[in-house]
């Protein structure tokens, strides 16, 4: 069993967890399905397999296996409108006045209520890894709102769970710049082949790469706009994932070689083979945190996105070109555009004018510096302060 996307934790105390009485805590919560009226439920179910009956595997060495059952029921917006349409053009015709939209809203609420337990259920299970003997939880999911869901459970249950995220995803954001330019990658990691990028500015223009050499101009120069959001990192010969500027694990693909490294185990013995493959799951999730948190955490120094450039970027205009007048050329045809169409940002000045975002930005601040734009709000957005003519 392993893990295909994982949002990691950190454990800020160890657990000191006791099977016995893990096991005790989480079947106050044990998964019962939906009934009825019920929308949604979860609860604990059994770890490994339906035929291992226990809530809590321990896998040796302070590892332990858990499962979060989600279900819920599913009710197809086509057929809710189907059912609910009928019902407001009664309603409104006995009123003889159209409904409102909280009339609308109650109405619908109480057809979902009668349609529930006519409804499928759908069930998802996701599992984790607490790991107390390294400090870590891993959670097989992509989705944040699903990993709290079962940490919230777990805290419910056991009384604590001192988990928060396991690195600051404002140094994990600068820290991917860096890797995508080819520097200070995490030991034993090289650059995959996938990328994606994201304007800071109020317009968020993106990017996008798959299958592509991550080293080519052509994805270098949105170093010169953007911040990289996601990244694919390789381990040669181990595993392959892409890791996000939150912090997030996708994507994550094992190599052959390493998923077959216990296959002489075979599967007679379940709990046996799962031990065995968690293990060496453990292990390898471990190093991967850890170096990639030595990487990041080492970065002291905050980088800002203009001053990250990379070789392959050379055609793309460094710096700005003064005048005379120490001003930039373009400065005046920059501060006619944005009074015209009353909106500024460094990307759209950026786009007009093609020139670099270090220029772009160099303008924007001149126009600051002589009011005619204002200062950065707390969205980053700016004001035009002069009216066109």
């Amino acid at each position: 069993m392993f893990f295909k996307n994982i949002r990691v934790y950190q454990l800020t105390e160890k657990l000191n967890l006791n099977k016995r009485a893990f096991e005790s805590a989480l079947a106050e919560h044990k998964f019962a399905p939906c009934m009825g009226q019920d929308a949604l439920k979860l609860g604990f179910a059994f770890a490994v397999h339906p035929s291992v009956k226990e809530l809590v595997t321990e896998l040796g060495d302070g590892l332990f296996m858990v499962a979060l059952k989600r279900q819920e029921k599913v009710l197809p917006a086509a057929v809710i409108n189907e059912e609910l349409q009928p019902k407001i053009d009664a309603l409104e015709a006995e009123k003889g006045r159209p409904l409102g939209r909280k009339e609308k809203q109650a109405l619908k609420e109480e057809l979902i209520q009668t349609l529930l337990p006519r409804a499928f259920s759908r069930s998802t299970l996701t599992h984790a890894l607490i790991d107390d003997t390294n400090g870590l939880v891993f959670i097989d999911t992509a989705s944040p709102s699903r990993a709290e869901d079962l940490l919230a459970l777990l805290r419910k249950s056991i009384g604590s769970l001192p988990a928060v995220p396991w690195i600051d995803s404002n140094m994990l954001s600068q820290s991917l710049q860096r890797w995508v330019a080819g520097q200070n990658l995490p030991a034993g990691y090289v650059l995959g082949h996938a990328a994606r990028f994201k304007a800071p500015d109020e317009e968020g223009a993106r990017a996008s790469f798959e299958n592509h050499l991550l080293s080519a101009a052509e994805v270098q120069s949105h170093l010169e706009d953007k911040l990289a959001t996601e990244l694919d990192l390789v381990k040669p010969e181990q595993l392959e994932f892409r890791i996000t500027d939150c912090g997030g694990i996708k994507r994550l693909r094992w190599e052959e070689l390493l998923i077959n490294w216990n296959d002489e185990l075979g599967w007679e013995d379940l709990v046996v083979r799962i031990e065995a493959d968690a293990l060496l799951m453990r292990s390898e999730l471990v190093g991967m945190v850890s170096a990639i948190r030595t990487v990041v955490c080492s970065a002291t120094k905050r980088v800002d996105l203009r001053e990250i450039t990379c070789e392959a970027t050379d055609a793309v205009t460094k710096n700005p070109i003064w005048n005379a007048e120490d001003e930039d050329p373009l400065y005046q045809d920059a501060v006619q555009f944005v009074v015209e169409c009353q909106k500024v940002s460094v990307s759209g000045i950026q786009r007009k004018f093609r020139i670099s975002y270090k220029r772009s930005a160099y303008i924007v601040d001149a126009m600051e510096r002589h009011g005619i734009v204002s200062e950065p709000e707390h969205n980053g957005s700016r004001r035009v302060l002069l009216k066109a003519a």
